[in-house]
Formats: C-alpha cells, structure tokens, sequence
C-alpha cells in the first residue's frame, strides 16, 4: 500500500502544549523530543502534517486524536 495520505493537526483555543504533546505521544508514536517541536511548529504556523500513511492508518489515527480532543484533518497527499 502507498502512503499517500496525511493527517494534518490544527492549533486550537481548547488545547494546550501539554495536551498536543501527550496526544503526539500516546497515539502518533513520536517521543516527547518531536511531540514538543511539532507543538511549537502548530503553534506558530496554525498547522502541521504530523503523519504520513494510507487511508485506513490516517483514518484511525484521526478517530484517535478527535477522541482525545485534537483538531485533525486527513488530506490526500499532492505527490
């Protein structure tokens, strides 16, 4: 299978660094090093592509995140 979706995580007014981080953490498999810096980077840019994959792992990742109260969003990826 081809990864060619991604799973883009939003800056929010609900949710604070801790929360992205541990929400990275638990469920995207990133250390606490890369859950921080891709905090900063939502932070300031509003947005980040935090994971790559196929449909089927974007989409159970995004119920994850939403369950854990994330804003997400899953877009086909442009190459």
């Amino acid at each position: 299978m081809m990864s060619n979706y991604q799973l883009i995580l939003f800056n929010d007014n609900r949710n604070s660094f801790e929360d992205v981080i541990i929400g990275l953490s638990e469920f995207a498999g990133q250390n606490v090093y890369q859950a921080e810096n891709c905090a900063y980077i939502i932070h300031y840019k509003g947005h980040y592509v935090i994971k790559t994959g196929t449909k089927r792992e974007m989409l159970k990742l995004c119920d994850q995140l939403t369950t854990f109260g994330l804003t997400v969003r899953i877009q086909k990826s442009k190459s």
